[in-house]
């Protein structure tokens, strides 16, 4: 300890005496005593990755990762550097070079993990950060230094490994319920459902259970056509009541109602026109008339109507979805997804899509619902028959289909359709009857009810990482 201390003082009096080798007495330096580490990168790194060979046997093989791709920040208010988007699975972070810098050209040494040894950084040493390590940054005068803490962070799990978890399983109540629709508001699964005498029920549980539910008595009374009514908006559910039902296809009304809770209830627009509450973007409620699409853009109070390229009949008329995703290049638009079964009189051997894009910039062009037209041997098209749900997720749209042996997916804003890699829960394969809902916390849920009463959630392990501040006010 004693003779790497006394090395790393020599390098902090080389750097000084050489500052102060000057040619003309006549002149007087003065040294700044602010310290300070202005930047922090890797280089390459090492990355242990596990296969099956073609025999079936355990491998392991190794590939350099670049580690100047991965951006690391510096709280200067805090002292701490670290990546907030991390390294790959099995990169090796006991052996990583790093560059870092200094200002004003300062010394910079590496406290040891087991003890207060310093020794000088070098950018051709490597350096074990396996563990949170500290890092000082001296002046060249050697008599202040900051310290910061630098962590490398390294992901522990496969980003797309997907996994379900079982959850209620054989619970009477949600296997008496011949139709549901799920919504997911403020950290709880809400199950609106319909037994076999047409009678409305709600269930509830918290995001973090699933396996037991409870029963929620509203303290108004809602129809049963409430049920595939109810969507989640803005901290609300929001339903409508005597409106269309979609069991008898019979109007006889429409109110509108939200509740942050399913048990308290308010009216927020009573004969409001509309047939069936479609789902809503990040800002605006959508809904379908008889005429076509309408849009409230204040929660409900008002709606107008919306222009769509195509005839109406086209729209669809049950287990409605509507989802949207953000664009990747401007924040102010969103792609629009709305799918759902078709009227028999539309002929379709589809499931109906229509997409819009929703532009919220001021001054931007209101652009019409577009109906998408597949041909008909097109094998990528959405397919045609009762329970096509689908929500966004991963930057595209994932959806659950009642003939399919896995999730579907679209990339392309709900155009075409492929199987996921993501098979199903084992108990549901075959299901006529469920409901398909996101959580906040990035978890798909599968209901399956219908004689059955079972629920599982799963999620990529990517979609449960935490994103960490990489904005500092200093």
């Amino acid at each position: 300890m004693r003779n790497k201390l006394q090395v790393f003082i020599l390098l902090i009096s080389m750097a000084w005496i050489a500052s102060s080798c000057l040619d003309d007495n006549e002149y007087e330096y003065e040294y700044p005593n602010d310290t300070a580490i202005t930047a922090f990168s890797l280089g390459t790194v090492d990355r242990y990755v596990h296969t099956l060979s073609s025999k079936g046997e355990d491998s392991v093989y190794t590939e350099d990762v670049d580690g100047s791709e991965y951006k690391f920040y510096i709280d200067q208010v805090k002292k701490i550097i670290y990546n907030p988007d991390s390294l790959p699975k099995g990169c090796d972070a006991t052996r990583i070079l790093a560059t870092i810098s200094s200002k004003n050209s300062g010394v910079i040494g590496i406290k040891d993990t087991k003890s207060d040894s310093i020794a000088a950084y070098s950018s051709s040493d490597s350096i074990d950060f396996s563990v949170p390590r500290e890092i000082r940054a001296y002046n060249v005068i050697g008599t202040a230094y900051s310290a910061y803490t630098v962590t490398v962070n390294v992901h522990k799990e496969d980003p797309d490994s997907f996994g379900w978890h079982t959850l209620a399983q054989n619970n009477a109540e949600l296997a008496a319920l011949a139709q549901a629709k799920a919504v997911s508001v403020n950290e709880r699964i809400y199950l609106f459902g319909i037994d076999a005498t047409n009678n409305l029920h709600i269930y509830a549980t918290n995001i973090t259970d699933g396996v037991e539910w409870e029963e929620v008595t509203p303290d108004v009374s809602l129809s049963p056509n409430a049920c595939q009514n109810a969507i989640s908006f803005n901290g609300y559910i929001y339903t409508l009541t005597n409106g269309m039902n979609t069991l008898t296809n019979d109007m006889t009304g429409t109110n509108l109602m939200r509740s942050v809770d399913a048990k308290t209830w308010e009216t927020v627009k009573t004969a409001t026109g509309l047939t069936c509450l479609a789902g809503a973007s990040s800002r605006y409620l959508y809904a379908l008339t008889p005429t076509g699409i309408s849009v409230s853009k204040d929660e409900g109070f008002t709606w107008e109507a919306e222009p769509i390229d195509t005839d109406a009949t086209f729209l669809p008329s049950a287990e409605i979805s509507l989802a949207y995703t953000e664009n990747l290049v401007n924040e102010e638009t969103e792609h629009l997804l709305l799918m759902g079964r078709p009227a028999a009189s539309a002929g379709q051997e589809s499931s109906t899509v229509w997409t819009k894009v929703q532009e919220y910039a001021e001054g931007s062009e209101n652009q019409p619902w577009s109906y998408v037209v597949y041909d008909r041997g097109d094998k990528f098209k959405a397919p045609y028959g009762r329970q096509f749900l689908a929500t966004a997720y991963r930057g595209g749209f994932e959806a659950l289909h009642c003939d399919s042996d896995s999730l579907l997916v679209s990339m392309d804003k709900g155009i075409t359709w492929r199987k996921d890699s993501v098979g199903l829960p084992t108990g549901f394969n075959g299901a006529r009857n469920f409901a398909f809902v996101k959580d906040e916390q990035n978890y798909l849920w599968i209901i399956n009810i219908d004689g059955v009463g079972s629920a599982w959630k799963g999620r990529h392990n990517s979609e449960g990482w935490i994103k960490e501040e990489t904005a500092f006010e200093n």
